[in-house]
């Protein structure tokens, strides 16, 4: 059965205009360090990759805990180019997994997408976690910094026309671009894709429903944030399942009509000099 891909991306950015807008108050730095405590925990995380990762001494780190405090130094060195502008330091994402797969199919999937987030020779960085902390979820976490291209990378995408000019180098991941986050998902499903039909797996569907032609509406990714806020308001999760479904229109509109005819129905109660008397 072909899964259908659930991926989110979310930036983190010392910019005060993006900090304001999303309603941030902890300090981008503690975000980050933050969000790579929760998807490295001991008891959830399972296969691990990383790339672009390098300990002081500028060798590659070869521990998930060299590579962790190399990820922090990134997000310090980042965090010092925005100046009052500010600039986005990291960028988290989720990706599901068919629950399926193999443990080997796992890890070369993890192994790629690392590669993918920081081509080698280039200044980006990432790190890959499997979660397994929920059988029947399985899926990836990663953390990413960017950085230019590697000089030969920017050397191929130029034409050969401009062979003789400079190069410019682009960044590699450039997830603060409009469009990014479809570009990335066809990415990270070729990624996936290409993996799974190697090992004989299942693979993944990422294009929208709309694309498809199909009449359905998309479901949403519950974060740890929004289940917490969810439990604290006493949202009913029947309800909400509720207005996810294709009758949430139908549901809204008779819900609205009811409340219309109440407010009509006190209305025309206040105007009733019968209903003046009986309050006289």
């Amino acid at each position: 059965m072909t899964l259908e891909l659930t991926t989110k991306f979310r930036g983190i950015s010392t910019s005060p205009a993006a900090r304001q807008r999303k309603g941030e108050e902890a300090h981008p730095l503690k975000r980050c360090y933050g969000a790579l405590n929760y998807i490295a925990r001991e008891n959830a995380s399972g296969i691990i990759s990383w790339h672009g990762l390098r300990r002081p001494d500028g060798k590659p780190a070869t521990t998930p805990k060299e590579a962790r405090l190399a990820l922090r130094r990134r997000f310090r060195e980042e965090a010092a180019k925005g100046g009052k502008v500010g600039r986005r330091i990291a960028t988290t994402g989720i990706v599901s997994l068919p629950n399926t797969w193999s443990e080997k199919t796992v890890r070369l999937a993890v192994e790629r997408l690392a590669r993918e987030l920081a081509p080698e020779g280039s200044e980006a960085s990432a790190i890959v976690i499997q979660h397994i902390d929920k059988s029947h979820n399985a899926h990836l976490h990663f953390l990413a910094v960017d950085g230019v291209e590697s000089k030969d990378a920017a050397a191929r995408r130029t034409d050969k026309r401009a062979a003789a000019q400079r190069v410019r180098r682009q960044n590699v991941q450039r997830f603060n671009e409009r469009g990014a986050p479809k570009r990335w998902r066809g990415r990270i499903a070729t990624i996936l894709n290409t993996t799974a039909k190697e090992s004989g797996e299942a693979e993944v569907e990422w294009r929208s429903f709309k694309e498809r032609g199909l009449k359905r509406q998309a479901t949403q990714h519950d974060s740890p944030q929004k289940r917490a806020q969810a439990k604290s308001s006493g949202f009913p999760d029947s309800l909400k399942r509720l207005f996810e479904n294709d009758e949430a229109e139908n549901v809204l509109d008779a819900i609205l009509g009811i409340s219309v005819g109440v407010a009509e129905a006190m209305t025309r109660g206040a105007d009733d000099p019968r209903e003046r008397g009986v309050r006289e």
